[in-house]
């Protein structure tokens, strides 16, 4: 994913509400369960810590790794992922990477 691409889903990610929350206790196999399910839905999930700001970072990458995951960003106590749907015929988010453009030689 590039830089581009990571911009595109941040700014998706600026409208959407937190779906998925870890709470005292860090990363959990529930949480992971819930994001995985919340992405399986959605493709792309803003997730809320409660507490932990200074692993946000480490627990967000390793939820991406668990869940099969792209860690778009993090911010404070959010963290955002993004992950296709496997049916390309389900997927709702087109990354700006993914776009052909037509040149002049191309029309």
């Amino acid at each position: 994913m590039n830089s581009k691409d990571r911009s595109y889903l941040r700014s998706l990610a600026q409208k959407l509400d937190c779906t998925v929350m870890v709470g005292k206790a860090g990363e959990t196999r529930a949480v992971a369960d819930a994001l995985d399910s919340e992405l399986n839905i959605r493709e792309l999930v803003k997730l809320r810590f409660q507490n932990q700001k200074e692993r946000t970072r480490e627990i967000a990458l390793s939820l991406a790794e668990t869940t099969g995951a792209q860690l778009v960003a993090t911010t404070g106590f959010t963290a955002v992922f993004f992950r296709p749907a496997k049916d390309p015929s389900r997927r709702q988010i087109r990354l700006p990477s993914q776009t052909v453009r037509r040149t002049a030689v191309d029309a």
